[in-house]
Protein backbone atom coordinates (compact mmCIF):
# COMPACT_ATOMS: atom_id res chain seq x y z
CA UNK A 1 0.00 0.00 0.00
CA UNK A 2 0.76 4.13 -0.32
CA UNK A 3 2.31 5.06 2.79
CA UNK A 4 0.91 8.59 2.69
CA UNK A 5 -2.88 7.89 3.57
CA UNK A 6 -4.86 4.88 3.43
CA UNK A 7 -7.86 6.89 4.40
CA UNK A 8 -7.81 8.94 1.29
CA UNK A 9 -7.18 5.89 -0.61
CA UNK A 10 -10.84 4.42 1.06
CA UNK A 11 -12.16 8.06 0.37
CA UNK A 12 -11.22 7.83 -3.04
CA UNK A 13 -12.09 4.20 -4.11
CA UNK A 14 -15.93 5.03 -2.25
CA UNK A 15 -15.85 8.19 -4.76
CA UNK A 16 -14.97 6.12 -7.55
CA UNK A 17 -17.60 3.67 -6.91
CA UNK A 18 -15.48 0.56 -7.07
CA UNK A 19 -16.78 -1.62 -3.42
CA UNK A 20 -13.60 -3.61 -2.44
CA UNK A 21 -14.28 -7.29 -1.78
CA UNK A 22 -11.68 -10.38 -0.86
CA UNK A 23 -9.36 -10.67 -1.52
CA UNK A 24 -8.57 -6.89 -1.58
CA UNK A 25 -9.36 -5.46 1.77
CA UNK A 26 -10.09 -1.88 2.77
CA UNK A 27 -7.26 0.19 4.14
CA UNK A 28 -7.33 0.63 7.69
CA UNK A 29 -8.43 3.69 9.20
CA UNK A 30 -5.24 4.09 11.40
CA UNK A 31 -1.96 2.26 10.09
CA UNK A 32 1.07 3.30 12.24
CA UNK A 33 3.91 4.87 10.21
CA UNK A 34 5.99 2.02 10.34
CA UNK A 35 5.04 -1.49 9.80
CA UNK A 36 5.78 -4.36 12.48
CA UNK A 37 7.04 -7.10 10.84
CA UNK A 38 3.49 -8.83 11.60
CA UNK A 39 2.08 -6.13 10.35
CA UNK A 40 4.67 -6.95 6.88
CA UNK A 41 3.61 -10.82 6.96
CA UNK A 42 -0.23 -10.11 6.61
CA UNK A 43 0.44 -7.14 3.61
CA UNK A 44 2.41 -10.29 1.78
CA UNK A 45 -0.10 -12.64 2.60
CA UNK A 46 -2.72 -10.14 1.13
CA UNK A 47 -0.19 -9.19 -1.93
CA UNK A 48 0.14 -12.70 -2.94
CA UNK A 49 -3.82 -13.46 -2.90
CA UNK A 50 -4.29 -10.53 -4.74
CA UNK A 51 -2.07 -12.06 -7.73
CA UNK A 52 -3.47 -15.35 -7.69
CA UNK A 53 -7.21 -13.35 -8.22
CA UNK A 54 -5.72 -11.60 -10.86
CA UNK A 55 -3.51 -14.31 -12.38
CA UNK A 56 -6.88 -16.56 -12.23
CA UNK A 57 -9.07 -13.93 -14.18
CA UNK A 58 -6.43 -13.34 -17.14
CA UNK A 59 -6.62 -16.54 -17.53
CA UNK A 60 -10.12 -16.32 -17.70
CA UNK A 61 -9.82 -13.91 -20.20
CA UNK A 62 -7.71 -15.27 -22.57
CA UNK A 63 -9.08 -18.74 -22.58
CA UNK A 64 -12.61 -17.32 -23.72
CA UNK A 65 -11.18 -14.57 -26.31
CA UNK A 66 -8.34 -17.22 -27.91
CA UNK A 67 -5.80 -14.45 -26.62
CA UNK A 68 -1.66 -14.85 -25.22
CA UNK A 69 -0.97 -13.25 -21.89
CA UNK A 70 2.58 -12.35 -20.59
CA UNK A 71 1.84 -11.46 -17.64
CA UNK A 72 4.49 -9.51 -15.05
CA UNK A 73 3.79 -9.52 -11.08
CA UNK A 74 7.42 -8.90 -10.68
CA UNK A 75 7.35 -5.31 -10.44
CA UNK A 76 9.50 -5.57 -13.81
CA UNK A 77 12.02 -7.60 -11.90
CA UNK A 78 12.98 -4.31 -9.14
CA UNK A 79 11.73 -2.12 -7.04
CA UNK A 80 8.02 -2.36 -6.25
CA UNK A 81 4.61 -1.89 -8.38
CA UNK A 82 1.69 -1.23 -7.10
CA UNK A 83 -0.40 -3.26 -10.24
CA UNK A 84 0.27 -6.13 -12.34
CA UNK A 85 1.27 -5.52 -16.07
CA UNK A 86 -0.55 -8.04 -18.13
CA UNK A 87 -0.18 -7.99 -22.01
CA UNK A 88 -3.00 -9.57 -24.37
CA UNK A 89 -2.33 -10.47 -27.87
CA UNK A 90 -3.50 -12.65 -31.09
CA UNK A 91 -1.71 -15.54 -31.75
CA UNK A 92 -0.95 -14.79 -35.02
CA UNK A 93 2.05 -11.76 -34.88
CA UNK A 94 1.09 -8.48 -36.93
CA UNK A 95 3.95 -8.27 -38.83
CA UNK A 96 7.56 -10.30 -39.21
CA UNK A 97 10.41 -8.40 -40.13
CA UNK A 98 13.85 -10.23 -40.98
CA UNK A 99 17.65 -9.21 -40.43
CA UNK A 100 21.07 -9.58 -40.03
CA UNK A 101 23.30 -9.29 -37.34
CA UNK A 102 27.02 -10.17 -37.37
CA UNK A 103 28.28 -12.36 -33.93
CA UNK A 104 31.54 -13.45 -32.69
CA UNK A 105 31.10 -17.19 -32.02
CA UNK A 106 34.13 -18.95 -30.70
CA UNK A 107 36.39 -16.41 -31.91
CA UNK A 108 34.60 -16.57 -35.45
CA UNK A 109 32.62 -13.85 -37.04
CA UNK A 110 29.51 -14.93 -38.27
CA UNK A 111 26.11 -13.52 -39.35
CA UNK A 112 23.09 -14.80 -38.17
CA UNK A 113 19.14 -14.52 -39.58
CA UNK A 114 16.68 -13.36 -37.26
CA UNK A 115 13.25 -12.56 -37.56
CA UNK A 116 11.29 -10.25 -34.87
CA UNK A 117 7.62 -11.05 -34.44
CA UNK A 118 6.06 -7.60 -33.70
CA UNK A 119 2.54 -8.71 -31.64
CA UNK A 120 0.10 -5.94 -31.03
CA UNK A 121 -2.40 -6.14 -28.44
CA UNK A 122 -3.66 -4.47 -25.04
CA UNK A 123 -1.67 -3.84 -22.27
CA UNK A 124 -4.22 -3.92 -19.06
CA UNK A 125 -2.24 -2.49 -15.60
CA UNK A 126 -4.60 -4.79 -12.84
CA UNK A 127 -4.19 -2.03 -9.61
CA UNK A 128 -2.71 -4.06 -6.02
CA UNK A 129 -4.20 -1.02 -4.24
CA UNK A 130 -7.96 -1.54 -4.96
CA UNK A 131 -10.02 -3.44 -7.53
CA UNK A 132 -9.26 -1.34 -10.27
CA UNK A 133 -7.92 -1.32 -13.85
CA UNK A 134 -6.57 0.62 -16.75
CA UNK A 135 -5.49 -0.67 -20.28
CA UNK A 136 -3.99 0.94 -23.32
CA UNK A 137 -2.77 -0.36 -27.24
CA UNK A 138 1.03 -2.05 -27.04
CA UNK A 139 3.05 -3.58 -28.84
CA UNK A 140 5.61 -6.54 -28.03
CA UNK A 141 7.88 -8.29 -29.68
CA UNK A 142 9.98 -11.87 -29.86
CA UNK A 143 13.23 -12.49 -31.66
CA UNK A 144 13.74 -16.60 -33.78
CA UNK A 145 16.92 -17.56 -34.78
CA UNK A 146 16.09 -20.50 -36.96
CA UNK A 147 12.91 -21.13 -35.30
CA UNK A 148 14.14 -20.90 -31.87
CA UNK A 149 13.06 -18.21 -29.70
CA UNK A 150 16.30 -16.23 -28.43
CA UNK A 151 14.96 -12.42 -26.84
CA UNK A 152 12.22 -10.18 -27.48
CA UNK A 153 11.00 -7.04 -26.12
CA UNK A 154 8.41 -5.19 -23.97
CA UNK A 155 7.31 -1.63 -22.29
CA UNK A 156 5.27 0.29 -20.24
CA UNK A 157 1.84 1.81 -21.05
CA UNK A 158 2.78 4.70 -22.13
CA UNK A 159 0.28 7.54 -20.85
CA UNK A 160 -0.46 8.63 -24.36
CA UNK A 161 -1.89 5.51 -25.03
CA UNK A 162 -4.23 5.06 -22.18
CA UNK A 163 -7.81 4.10 -22.92
CA UNK A 164 -6.70 3.44 -26.64
CA UNK A 165 -7.01 0.16 -28.48
CA UNK A 166 -5.37 -1.30 -31.73
CA UNK A 167 -7.52 -0.20 -34.81
CA UNK A 168 -7.63 -3.59 -36.79
CA UNK A 169 -9.36 -5.94 -34.38
CA UNK A 170 -9.85 -5.13 -30.90
CA UNK A 171 -12.47 -2.47 -30.88
CA UNK A 172 -15.16 -4.76 -31.59
CA UNK A 173 -13.76 -6.96 -28.83
CA UNK A 174 -12.11 -4.37 -26.30
CA UNK A 175 -15.95 -3.97 -24.79
CA UNK A 176 -16.41 -7.67 -24.49
CA UNK A 177 -12.91 -8.39 -22.99
CA UNK A 178 -13.23 -5.28 -20.68
CA UNK A 179 -16.90 -6.33 -19.87
CA UNK A 180 -15.23 -10.12 -18.34
CA UNK A 181 -12.47 -8.31 -16.50
CA UNK A 182 -15.84 -5.86 -14.77
CA UNK A 183 -17.58 -8.93 -14.24
CA UNK A 184 -14.93 -10.44 -11.79
CA UNK A 185 -15.64 -6.81 -9.70
CA UNK A 186 -12.89 -4.74 -11.38
CA UNK A 187 -13.70 -1.11 -12.17
CA UNK A 188 -12.23 0.51 -14.90
CA UNK A 189 -10.89 3.58 -14.96
CA UNK A 190 -10.94 5.94 -17.86
CA UNK A 191 -8.16 8.18 -19.20
CA UNK A 192 -10.10 11.55 -17.67
CA UNK A 193 -10.44 9.74 -14.10
CA UNK A 194 -7.12 9.00 -14.15
CA UNK A 195 -6.17 11.99 -15.27
CA UNK A 196 -8.11 14.07 -12.34
CA UNK A 197 -5.49 16.03 -9.74
CA UNK A 198 -5.95 14.63 -6.43
CA UNK A 199 -7.95 17.05 -4.45
CA UNK A 200 -5.69 16.07 -1.22
CA UNK A 201 -1.74 16.37 -0.66
CA UNK A 202 0.21 13.50 -0.77
CA UNK A 203 3.80 11.90 -1.84
CA UNK A 204 3.92 9.14 -3.97
CA UNK A 205 7.06 7.14 -4.63
CA UNK A 206 7.18 6.66 -8.42
CA UNK A 207 8.58 6.29 -12.11
CA UNK A 208 5.70 6.54 -13.66
CA UNK A 209 3.97 9.78 -12.62
CA UNK A 210 0.54 10.74 -15.15
CA UNK A 211 0.98 14.46 -15.70
CA UNK A 212 3.48 17.49 -15.50
CA UNK A 213 1.17 19.08 -12.73
CA UNK A 214 2.64 19.78 -9.44
CA UNK A 215 -0.04 17.53 -7.77
CA UNK A 216 -0.49 13.96 -8.20
CA UNK A 217 -3.16 11.92 -9.91
CA UNK A 218 -5.52 9.32 -9.58
CA UNK A 219 -3.61 7.46 -11.83
CA UNK A 220 -0.64 7.98 -9.39
CA UNK A 221 -2.14 6.35 -6.48
CA UNK A 222 -3.24 3.33 -7.95
CA UNK A 223 -0.67 2.95 -10.78
CA UNK A 224 2.90 3.73 -9.37
CA UNK A 225 6.27 2.15 -9.75
CA UNK A 226 9.65 3.06 -8.14
CA UNK A 227 13.00 1.11 -8.92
Amino acid sequence: MNPFSHLKIRELIVALGSPFFPPFDPPPLNLPTRLSDIDRMKADVTGEAIDQFHNSVVENVSTKFGLLARSDYESYGSGYASFADVFLFRKKALKIQSRKISEVVKGVKKTVDLEDHIYEGVRFLLSREAPVFAFGMDTESTTYQGGKCRGGSSGFLSKERLGSVPAYWWPKNTVAVTRMFQAHGLKILDRATLATDLDFDAEIATNLKLTDNPRFAVFDVFFNWMD
